[in-house]
């Protein structure tokens, strides 16, 4: 059937000062949205957490969570920035900085669920884990000239593409970085890859005429977000399939 995205707002700010540890820190205020379909009527639910492997908050955080959306950034990993031909100034400098170690992040998220949710070695939670792997115009061309199949199309959530998606996404980075997936699928086994970007196309070097400093930005005028939603749907339809029937 359709889905209908209801309105949507952000609660208060997004920060919120908070007494921490003998000093105000600014944490992340939750984003709610409110959804409709028909008589029913959702409230999904987003929260950032640092996974701060002492936080007994993001403990708690996990331990509630439906869906865990985790964001790996290609222009972080040297094995992705390796293979990238057309690099943007922003790829550049990416490559002269320390590089996150973003397997890590996924290491804690194991440590904090099998903690919280007492599951013994080897066991897998069942919640669903989204990998969503930004900045694909930086990128989407190692995928090679066939596009990512619309997840959306005619109203309708498209799960037969949305899985396709995944399965050539999962082949490229299983030859890229094979340990993201193993450490990914080694939590759950409900995860599926996404590719998105919140552009739609490289940003621009732009030189401030006041002061002659560079900077990035936003290409204007040329905004195309790229398959942003797709996550959020899939999480959605694991939480409540009846939003999506016949999809």
């Amino acid at each position: 059937g359709e889905f209908r995205e209801g309105r949507g707002f952000l609660t208060e700010r997004i920060l919120s000062k908070v007494w921490k540890n003998g000093e105000y820190a600014d944490l992340p205020r939750p984003f709610t949205y409110t959804l409709n379909k028909d008589n029913a009527s959702h409230s999904p639910v987003f929260y950032h957490t640092t996974l701060s492997v002492d936080e007994k908050e993001d403990q708690e955080i996990l331990k509630h969570a439906e869906t865990i959306f985790f964001l790996f950034d290609p222009s972080q990993d040297p094995s992705f920035l390796d293979v990238i031909k057309d690099y943007h100034a922003e790829a550049h400098r990416c490559r002269n900085r320390s590089i996150c170690k973003q397997s890590l992040l996924l290491t804690n998220i194991e440590l904090y669920l099998r903690k919280t949710l007492n599951l013994p070695p080897g066991t897998k939670t069942d919640i669903p884990i989204a990998f969503i792997i930004t900045k694909s115009d930086l990128w989407s061309d190692l995928l090679g000239p066939e596009p990512l199949l619309p997840g959306v199309r005619n109203s309708t959530l498209k799960m037969n593409n949305i899985r396709a998606n995944s399965t050539r996404l999962r082949d490229l980075l299983f030859r890229l970085t094979p340990e993201l997936c193993s450490n990914v699928e080694a939590i759950s086994d409900k995860v599926c890859y996404f590719a998105v970007s919140s552009f739609g196309t490289m940003p621009e070097e732009i030189e401030d005429v006041l002061t002659g400093e560079n900077f990035i930005a936003p290409a204007g005028g040329k905004l195309t977000p790229a398959h942003v939603t797709d996550p959020v749907l899939w999480a959605l339809s694991h939480a409540d399939p009846s939003l999506f029937a016949d999809a």
